[in-house]
């Protein structure tokens, strides 16, 4: 099992990450195009096919879904059964950045598995992180560090941000969904132009829970695939230690 280092992520510097604050809580994300160095890289690959082997005999929506022809489209609770996934997700380094970025102290949740297996994968529809996050711990916002395993380019499913963003804080209308393997998408997406994220495998999208976005088409030949880090904000932690700089 590969154990993951601080040395293998490419972590903004902290004079840094007041812009990137900034940045996320404007444009609902950024993109930091070096975030995994190539052995962890490799590694999250590797692991990414042992849990998609693993996993394929849960049922279908508790912590894998599949397409209709059997390919792996997410994975969830990941920390419950990676230990390298764990224990990335609690490098000190990392944290410091997360809680930096949410300016709290934060804990760590809901490790994920994202893949667009083939060209006719279906494109996600526009919604909000929060909307599944409301029922376990209600309003506190969350970031995501969305990690590319491969190239995802503007033919790879890329993920899209709407313009402008809602604050943070303000969770918009949502529907159910028809989508497969998605649970609910925005009642209204009208009044939002959408940019796109290209990113390198290695390089990562960091957004936050209440940010607008939703992934483009599949037109490419390439699959595509990410491992998906949540923080979230912890009132208690907070409290009893709070984060200063």
């Amino acid at each position: 099992m590969y154990q993951p280092r601080t040395d293998d992520l490419c972590l903004p510097l902290d004079d840094d990450l007041d812009g990137l604050r900034d940045e996320i809580f404007t444009a609902g994300h950024t993109v930091l195009r070096r975030f995994a160095q190539p052995a962890l890289l490799s590694a999250l690959r590797d692991e990414a096919d042992r849990l998609s082997r693993e996993l394929f005999g849960h049922a279908e929506g508790t912590v894998i879904s599949r397409d209709t022809d059997g390919r792996v489209l997410s994975m969830h609770y990941l920390d419950r059964h990676s230990d390298l996934l764990f224990d990335l997700t609690r490098l000190p380094e990392l944290h410091h950045v997360a809680e930096v970025l949410l300016e709290s102290r934060c804990v760590p949740f809901l490790t994920e598995y994202f893949a667009k297996p083939a060209t006719q994968s279906q494109a996600t529809p526009p919604h909000q992180d929060q909307i599944f996050y409301r029922d376990h711990f209600g309003d506190e916002v969350a970031i995501t560090f969305w990690i590319a395993l491969t190239d995802v380019t503007e033919a790879d499913g890329v993920l899209q941000y709407g313009t402008p963003q809602p604050k943070p804080g303000e969770l918009l209308k949502h529907r159910v969904s028809d989508v497969q393997n998605f649970g609910a998408e925005l009642v209204d997406e009208s009044e939002f132009t959408f940019l796109s994220a290209p990113v390198p495998a290695g390089g990562a999208v960091v957004h936050h829970s209440y940010a607008v976005h939703r992934s483009g088409p599949m037109s490419g030949t390439a699959p595509r695939a990410a491992f998906a880090l949540n923080f979230r904000r912890s009132p208690y932690r907070q409290k009893i230690n709070p984060l200063v700089r």
